[in-house]
């Protein structure tokens, strides 16, 4: 039997069913006052029974309360640089658990330093898909949908069957609004269904190494230019909806417009045409010309078959221009 030891106990709110927390409880005290361990058990406080609440105070000699604070995953983290993306998604997604963290940190890691030169924006981007993808794995989080009937679970089954450009019914059309409600704009959808199968099959497979970064890279995932664009968009975009335009606006909207038809949906693009078209409609005739002529490339260029679902996730509504 051990005798002078230190013993950790972890996730003792786990314990099986048929395991009773008093036997539990009868042997921690045996160990300390008989056998002059240590022990030091860790769990989860408002998941345990209500006898344990009545033991803890006999058999504990000290309790610490670990608050549910950032700090201790900055601390964890120490990347300055990332910092702020970890905190963004603390806060919107609530994951409080610091193994979850860990295993973030390291796969961050051994991506990035697998690669040379890679832009801030780049690293942002990289991050924000593994947090998701982590998520997935260890977390499993349950999505409510506004049709009860399709709540549903996020785990990496989900996510590797996403598809959020082939909508067909209302059911999926309910279960992706759901989606971008429960990650808060923390992540863009339609980018990450580009990216799970690469960071699954490399990050689960023990293999992340330069061709997975040079996939990211062909994939267009990671360029600068390309998050840069979106990023810019997107503020444009926000500026509208809370009516903080200025002269310049429109002209500055049709550009950025203009540059994002190749990333965007028709849902969006049409949007986009018809704000331009109250304000300028030379300007609305030349980027209706241009989305049309990126339509007709991407079926000419394209080697599977295509139809309207590819392009049109939320279905064709009647006011649709594409």
């Amino acid at each position: 039997m051990v005798k002078d030891t230190i013993i950790c106990i972890d996730d003792l709110e786990r314990k099986s069913d048929n395991l009773d927390i008093k036997d539990i409880m009868g042997l921690i005290n045996h160990l300390k006052t008989e056998k002059n361990c240590k022990v030091v058990v860790i769990l989860h406080q408002d998941k345990t029974d209500n006898q344990f609440q009545e033991y803890k105070e006999k058999v504990f000699d000290e309790i610490v309360h670990l608050t549910e604070n950032f700090s201790i995953i900055k601390t964890i983290i120490d990347d300055d640089e990332m910092i702020d993306t970890y905190k963004e998604f603390y806060q919107k997604l609530a994951v409080k658990n610091i193994r979850f963290y860990e295993r973030v940190k390291r796969d961050y890691q051994e991506i990035i330093e697998s690669v040379d030169d890679l832009s801030l924006s780049s690293k942002d981007s990289i991050l924000r898909n593994l947090l998701i993808v982590r998520l997935a794995d260890l977390i499993k989080p349950e999505i409510p949908c506004e049709n009860k009937d399709n709540n549903f679970v996020f785990d990496l089954k989900y996510l590797l069957n996403f598809e959020p450009y082939n909508i067909s019914d209302d059911s999926l059309v309910d279960t992706i609004n759901s989606l971008e409600y429960f990650f808060k704009n923390f992540i863009d959808f339609g980018d990450l269904s580009d990216w799970i199968k690469v960071i699954t099959e490399n990050i689960f497979n023990y293999n992340i190494d330069d061709k997975f970064i040079k996939e990211l890279i062909e994939q267009d995932k990671i360029s600068e230019e390309r998050i840069q664009t979106i990023k810019h968009h997107k503020s444009l975009v926000s500026k509208l909806h809370n009516l903080d335009t200025d002269a310049n606006f429109t002209q500055d909207f049709y550009d950025s417009s203009v540059k994002v038809i190749k990333y965007e949906h028709f849902n969006n693009l049409s949007f986009y045409y018809k704000v331009i078209a109250l304000y300028n409609q030379t300007l609305a005739k030349s980027f209706k010309e241009q989305v049309e002529d990126h339509i007709i490339k991407t079926f000419e260029d394209s080697k599977e078959k295509l139809d309207l679902d590819n392009f049109y996730p939320f279905k064709v509504a009647e006011d649709d221009v594409f």
